[in-house]
């Protein structure tokens, strides 16, 4: 991740969940986007567009062992309020 990201402000990381899955997507980036986030195993899971217009994210909430916790929703509201 890139911490430093205001789309990561007051998000705790170290306990935020999602559900992994071997067969998720593998987008690529067009030019001039930034990757804010991947899994640690090759999955791009953030970016924003070059123009800051757009957020690619490659997210899905963990449903099942005790996930769906308070920071994946706030790393999504912050997502969705971090549009110019």
């Amino acid at each position: 991740a890139v911490p430093a990201d205001n789309l990561f402000t007051d998000i705790n990381l170290g306990v935020l969940t999602y559900s992994s899955n071997y067969n998720f997507s593998h987008p690529g980036l067009d030019a001039g986007a930034t990757l804010l986030a991947t899994d640690g195993a090759g999955n791009n899971m953030i970016a924003r567009s070059a123009n800051s217009k757009v957020m690619g994210i490659n997210l899905f909430p963990s449903i099942c062992c005790g996930g769906n916790n308070q920071e994946f929703f706030k790393l999504l509201a912050n997502i969705l309020v971090s549009f110019p």
